[in-house]
């Protein structure tokens, strides 16, 4: 609860049935929650269910207006506080530019319009003007709040969104103005058996960001003792700003185009501009970039997983790769290449035939420019070329069923044009694109259709889908940044189809035709995949491929059995017509800190066998992780290669003076801490049950590295050890990341006391039901807190700081008190019996 929140203290219900045996009940009241906290015995509170209706209770038993800030709710939902009058005859009224701000979003123009006009030009509207709308306006005493019943009539139609439910409530924390953070993964090998053995110099990869008024400069390097390579190679710096009123993202240096059509999207330096929603507005949709290609900066391990299954996994230098490099994966639906860099970082690229089309809403526009120059990643760094490049397209949704889109790419050797057209309808998505090119005077055409059908069943246990693509190209067909003297393909054409009934029962059939005509070759791929959950946690997977080329054919059939183990944790043997033999488990637990994952890998066949072993924890200040290969050869009959390689990922940051350490950061970041007041109690981000996602501690403050831009996020925030009077806050922040971003809060506040106590008049009688304010005199100009006096007026004022405070209470005169607030190591503050300022030096 903020320093700003109401805390009204009242003597107990108003009902004589349930007074007996009745203490006191609290109302808390901020950021739209409104809690009751009574002590009222379990029989007497039953025997008030069955007693007869109480005899309503005046509102105001004064013979003067009340006045009182109170909250306002449209049903369960909060709407906001505001101030309320209430005349000696019940009568409501409230502030008119506070309640039309509240109800513009909710009433219906037209009736909105008339409620104005209604009201005219005075400053408050009585419950009377807005029943002539049949909005009721009433006042809950044992709340201490208001509440509108609008009819359906009155309303908006409202939009509906499933992204509503991870919202997070609204932005309440601001980014820091400077900010900044360096991650670093460093891995060390150990060789046991190979060509050299022992201990390996250790590489690190170094990235980072700073953002300094929205600007973000960053970077990615490694760093190296091993001999033969550099000390450190950069892999890349640029500069980006994301300007979010016209949701464009710009970026000058090492950037890779986005891509669409028949486009290429190497490494390039130089300026880029783009619109693309899934990465400014990713609450909006996300889509595949249609990206085909991708680079290596240092060697890494990459493992091709194709419709789900791991068939290859191999080690490949720096450099440009696309799918054609993995002629595995060529006629599936779905290839996934899982890239493992040696610190350990890991990432993935998805090449889906069709997962990169989608529609756009009417009047929403995608777009991206570049203009630049060639890079190649290359082990010293990257190499700059002397050729220049350019690219860029532009989709755009004209209705909700077609979307159309321009493309084009040029650089000095080859120039490209393109069209493209998405259709819905109900029997399906159908699309169409079209391109042409020119090179050395000659031009070359490309062509593709696809289609698209997906069948959700209501119950949402099972689905249908069917995709299909037809793809030409001509053989003068030149796609720039890609050097081939002739384009190979000259046709492709797949078809999948998919079932799936349940969590482990599946169906998947697809085929591919592809004709090469520079290796004059046509090949044919067929391949039918399925499972069948044959006990509880137990099922039955098999696959059967076949391929025609050239070179002859060949069929495969595999058949596994995988077991689950929880819901975190599955084993799985696979046995192929080849002599191939696969044994995989893999479990995690945890999460937060002291989260684990573990997996086993062990393949044999008739050339020997190979083991794969991997490991990570997720610790406060650091990522851990060890990983064992070993490979066995049949032929020598011994182990042929066999090392172990140790991992650690940590960062360092900092927002507006405030240093964390903690786990890598993947984009933005928040850095907490204890005031000085909590005296160094830890504080704990995204609490759970037995663990957290990060606390302070002996290593100073506590450092959460997994917000990710754009997208909103609710942070909540503890202190188990605080006080049990100590005013936390609102218990969470609410955020809205920019790139790259960092955030300092600071949990706790010098106005963090429960101040409690009786105000009476020089009369010796109470200050009933009556709202007044505490001034902080040593900080007059700081908002003043509003207090409440219950019937026997007892009052609970929360957030304030020790030192001496002003009491006002609005009567005819207003009366005055004052009190010197001592602080208090529990958080609460009795100051008992108060007496108006002037009484009390009267009596003197």
């Amino acid at each position: 609860m903020s320093a700003r929140n109401e805390l009204a203290l009242a003597s107990g219900p108003r009902d004589p049935a349930l007074r007996t045996g009745a203490s006191i009940s609290l109302l808390i009241r901020g950021r739209g929650v409104a809690l009751t906290l009574a002590t009222d015995a379990m029989p007497q509170a039953m025997a008030a269910e069955v007693a007869p209706a109480p005899v309503p209770v005046k509102i105001n038993p004064t013979k003067r207006i009340l006045r009182f800030i109170v909250p306002v709710t449209d049903g369960p939902t909060y709407l906001g506080d505001i101030d309320l009058a209430v005349a000696p005859d019940d009568s409501l009224s409230v502030a008119t530019p506070r309640l039309m701000q509240m109800l513009e979003p909710i009433l219906k123009p037209d009736v909105l319009a008339r409620l104005k006009a209604a009201i005219g030009a005075s400053d408050s509207v009585t419950a009377q003007q807005l029943a002539a709308e049949k909005i009721l306006l009433s006042y809950d005493s044992q709340k201490l709040a208001l509440s509108l019943a609008i009819p359906v009539t009155a309303r908006r139609t409202s939009a509906m969104s499933l992204r509503a439910a991870n919202d997070a409530g609204g932005e309440t924390l601001q980014p820091a103005s400077a900010s900044g953070y360096i991650n670093l993964r460093s891995a060390i090998d150990v060789i046991e058996r190979g060509p050299q053995r022992g201990l390996m110099p250790p590489v690190s990869l170094i990235d980072g960001a700073a953002r300094l008024f929205g600007v973000v400069a960053e970077g990615e390097g490694y760093l190296s003792l091993r001999e033969g390579e550099p000390l450190l190679r950069r892999t890349g710096t640029r500069l980006v700003y994301d300007d979010i009123d016209r949701t464009m993202r710009w970026a000058l240096g090492d950037v890779r185009p986005f891509g669409t059509s028949f486009q290429s999207t190497p490494t390039v330096g130089g300026l880029s501009v783009s619109r693309i929603y899934s990465i400014l507005q990713p609450q909006r949709e996300v889509r595949s970039t249609g990206s085909q290609s991708f680079s290596l900066f240092a060697p890494s391990t990459v493992e091709t997983i194709v419709n789900g299954r791991t068939v290859e996994r191999k080690l490949l230098q720096p450099g440009n790769y696309t799918l054609q490099d993995f002629p595995l994966a060529e006629g599936a639906n779905d290839v996934r290449l899982q890239i493992e860099d040696e610190t350990g970082k890991r990432r993935l690229v998805e090449f889906n035939l069709y997962s990169n089309r989608s529609l756009l809403d009417p009047g929403l526009t995608e777009f991206s420019a570049f203009a630049g120059v060639y890079a190649r990643p290359t082990r010293a760094g990257i190499a700059y070329s002397n050729d220049w490049s350019a690219s860029g397209f532009v989709r755009r949704g004209l209705s909700q069923r077609l979307t159309t889109g321009l493309n084009f790419q040029a650089d000095r050797n080859a120039q490209q044009a393109g069209l493209e057209l998405l259709g819905g309808s109900g029997l399906g998505l159908i699309g169409a694109e079209v391109a042409v090119s020119q090179r050395d005077g000659r031009t070359g055409y490309a062509a593709s259709a696809s289609f698209e059908k997906l069948i959700q069943e209501g119950s949402g246990e099972g689905s249908q889908s069917l995709r299909g693509l037809v793809e030409v190209r001509s053989a003068d067909f030149a796609i720039p940044g890609v050097l081939l003297v002739r384009e190979p393909m000259a046709m492709r054409v797949s078809a999948g189809y998919s079932m799936t009934f349940g969590r482990d029962a599946f169906l998947t059939l697809d085929g591919q035709y592809s004709k090469d005509r520079v290796q004059k070759e046509h090949r044919y791929s067929l391949r039918a995949s399925g499972g069948i959950g044959i006990a509880e946690g137990l099922s039955l997977v098999s696959d059967i491929q076949f391929e025609r080329g050239r070179s002859g054919h060949s069929a495969l059939i595999r058949f596994g059995l995988r077991k689950r183990f929880g819901g975190r944790s599955y084993g799985q043997v696979d046995a192929d017509s080849r002599g191939v033999v696969k044994s995989t488990f893999q479990s995690s637990g945890g999460r937060g800190i002291g989260a684990w994952s573990g997996s086993l890998d062990l393949t044999r066949d008739s050339r020997g066998a190979s083991f794969n072993g991997n490991g990570t924890y997720t610790a406060n200040r650091a990522e851990l992780g060890v990983s064992q290969i070993a490979t066995y050869d049949t032929g020598g009959g011994s182990i042929r290669d066999m090392r172990t390689s140790l991992r650690v990922g940590t960062s360092l940051a900092f927002a507006d003076g405030a240093l964390a350490l903690g786990r890598p950061i993947q984009d933005s970041f928040l850095i907490a801490s204890t005031h000085s007041s909590l005296r160094g109690k830890p504080v704990r981000l995204d609490p759970q049950d037995r663990s957290e996602h990060a606390r302070s501690g002996l290593l100073g403050a506590a450092l959460e590295g997994g917000l990710s831009a754009h997208s909103p996020r609710l942070l909540i925030y503890d202190v188990p050890e605080a006080p049990a009077g100590y005013d936390l806050g609102a218990g969470n922040v609410g955020l809205l990341p920019p790139y790259r971003a960092g955030y300092k809060l600071t949990v706790g506040s010098d106005y963090h006391l429960l101040v409690i106590g009786r105000l009476l008049r020089s009369d010796g009688d109470p200050i009933s039901l009556l709202a007044g304010k505490a001034i902080d005199l040593g900080a007059p100009k700081r908002p003043a807190t509003t207090i409440f006096t219950s019937r026997a007026g007892k009052f609970g004022a929360q957030g304030l700081r020790p030192g001496r405070w002003r009491i006002e209470m609005p009567t005819e005169p207003p009366t005055i008190y004052e009190i010197q607030i001592q602080d208090d190591p529990t958080g609460t503050v009795r100051v008992g019996d108060l007496h108006p300022v002037t009484a009390r030096r009267g009596e003197r």
